[in-house]
């Protein structure tokens, strides 16, 4: 059991539902503060373009940048926008804009909380190695095949590291049921 409960409870409670399927949500308060961040800056840009002065460039800028970050953050504050899925046979993200493939248990082999690498920002986001890529990516270490590493969109309301937990726990009892599950198969036959 991990040092910090309160952090873990999360985790567990959504373990117990397994094998689901349980559809996480985004953070409606992280996309919120966004949008209400990003809308006077929006406006600033409006000022600025509508001043017609020397500044119109960086009101272009301003309006264009965050107002990109605007209807993003409205995008993700619409109801059933965006989600994942865990179920017993792998899981699913789906965003308003679009729905990534199913990726099945057993063709994640490496779930992880990271930050980008060349990033300067220290957040972290949940990834994975998918061994069922089609593009070319880098060699897993832990796979003969070679995979690529892919970030999940958000962590749905939960750490990336809690998340990353969460998807490993879910892998591991997933494959377990299915090795149970064809063992049983193999003793009819």
């Amino acid at each position: 059991m991990s040092d910090t409960p309160e952090r873990d409870a999360p985790v567990e409670e959504l373990l117990s539902r397994f094998p689901g399927p349980v559809t996480l949500h985004p953070s409606r308060e992280k996309w919120a503060m966004l949008a209400a961040g990003s809308l006077p800056l929006v406006v600033i840009g409006g000022l600025l373009i509508l001043d017609d002065s020397a500044y119109a460039v960086w009101g272009w800028i301003g309006v264009g940048f965050f107002g990109a970050c605007l209807l993003v953050s409205a995008a993700r504050l619409v109801p059933g926008a965006a989600s994942l899925t865990l179920d017993a046979s792998g899981f699913e993200e789906r965003t308003l804009f679009f729905q990534r493939p199913r990726i099945h248990w057993r063709d994640s082999t490496v779930i992880r909380a990271d930050a980008v690498a060349a990033a300067r920002s220290h957040a972290k986001s949940v990834w994975y190695s998918n061994t069922q890529s089609k593009e070319d990516g880098p060699a897993s270490e832990e796979a003969a095949q070679p995979s690529r590493d892919v970030a999940l969109i958000d962590t749905y309301g939960l750490s990336a590291e809690a998340l990353a937990k969460l998807m490993l726990r879910w892998r591991q009892r997933a494959l377990a049921a299915e090795r149970d599950t064809s063992g049983r198969v193999d003793l009819l036959i």
